[in-house]
């Protein structure tokens, strides 16, 4: 829908203060729409509901929405995020009508008297606005899943075809769609991810492809995380033939098309984007490779990446001491050049330390991915405040 001038002028003036409130408003809303609307808790991880990253990762959405309301170009790289992950989860347009109920009531909830039917109705216009810019984004990428060779609409059955410990802690899976439909090979772009959900965890999770493109099957490996509902089931419980459903290859975290050098830095599971981009780029772009591990047992690709014979690789082990990001960062930088696009993925403190690390040696392009919802510097805050709680008890 196309947003009034008055509409824009009010959600303009009134930015800041809903800026100022704006995790308070989001952290109402979640408890609010769970209690209102419980049929839609299969879609969130509750772990990011309890960490607070899931509250800061909207507030953040929205505010970014009503600071660029008159320029909304350029929210599209987060719309495009948040719509990768609706289509993944088999988010639909009726959802957002829920969204919208119950933000509203938080926003009113939150901010009392100040919101006067003038206010009141400009957000809501301005909230189905984004829901209608994320629904049509959605739609368009529904329709290249399902076009794509092998894809499909929302969810599909699939069979656990093989099941392999790779390393300490970590497996590999691959599927099979129970329909057969898969002997021309699965469409996707590397450092996609396909989500998986059983009915013996509450939502799906995510997981970075680690098969090639075309392959008969689709694969994921995952590390067992200490309380990680999903993780916990697939490597203690599911076996080969178990049923599965799937949510079709999705993500923005794909090589960018400028052409430059890349370099790939990882730590612990976050290696797997990486395999993804050291099996598809062409050798001649991957500049080098950084990964930490807590030890060499539970590295799952080292053998890959030393057959690869990159111009620089290294890998560090938090075994064998702790490591020294900045030392590394310059180390790395030195190698391989401050130009090229540093992809990064790991634990968030991991990231934010390279990031920086990586900033000093004056390396303009740090494209990170977080695993789960938010940005790394959302997510950073959202810990600082769960210490910072834990810390005044």
């Amino acid at each position: 829908m196309a947003l009034s001038r008055k509409t824009i002028d009010v959600v303009k003036a009134t930015a800041p203060v809903v800026a100022e409130h704006a995790v308070e408003i989001t952290s109402t809303f979640y408890p609010l729409m769970f209690k209102n609307n419980p049929e839609v808790l299969t879609f969130f991880n509750k772990g990011h509901q309890k960490e607070g990253r899931q509250p800061r990762a909207l507030a953040d959405a929205v505010v970014a929405f009503a600071s660029h309301i008159e320029d909304l170009g350029a929210i599209k790289p987060a719309v495009d995020k948040i719509a990768a992950r609706h289509v993944a989860l088999s988010v639909k347009p009726e959802h957002y009508a829920i969204v919208h109920k119950n933000l509203m009531a938080a926003i009113g909830q939150v901010l009392g008297d100040a919101v006067t039917p003038e206010i009141g109705q400009a957000w809501s216009d301005a909230v189905l606005a984004l829901a209608g810019i994320c629904i049509d984004a959605e739609e368009a990428l529904y329709k290249q899943a399902e076009t794509r060779k092998g894809g499909w609409r929302y969810e599909r059955e699939f069979e656990v075809s093989a099941k392999e410990k790779v390393a300490e802690d970590t497996v590999r899976f691959q599927f099979k769609p129970c329909d057969g439909g898969s002997k021309d090979g699965f469409e996707f772009t590397p450092g996609q991810y396909l989500t998986v959900r059983v009915p013996e965890v509450s939502a799906p999770r995510h997981y970075t492809l680690t098969s090639k493109p075309g392959a008969e099957y689709l694969e994921i490996t995952t590390r067992l995380v200490s309380g990680g509902d999903m993780s916990n089931f697939m490597h203690k419980e599911t076996k080969v033939g178990d049923k599965v459903l799937l949510g079709a290859p999705m993500g923005v975290y794909v090589p960018e098309p400028s052409g430059k050098p890349a370099v790939l830095v990882s730590a612990g599971i976050g290696e797997t984007p990486m395999l993804a981009f050291l099996q598809s780029l062409p050798r001649s772009r991957i500049a080098g490779a950084l990964h930490v591990d807590r030890s060499k047992a539970r590295h799952a690709f080292d053998a890959i990446f030393q057959d690869a014979k990159l111009p620089f690789y290294k890998t560090v082990y938090s075994s064998e001491g702790a490591p020294d990001v900045s030392a590394l960062a310059k180390e790395l930088v030195e190698a391989t050049g401050p130009d090229a696009d540093y992809y990064v993925c790991g634990p968030n403190s991991f990231m934010a330390d390279i990031e920086g690390a990586l900033r000093e040696q004056n390396v303009s392009s740090v494209i990170s991915e977080v695993f789960g919802t938010g940005s790394v510097r959302t997510n950073t805050e959202a810990q600082q405040a769960m210490e910072e709680a834990g810390g005044a008890q």
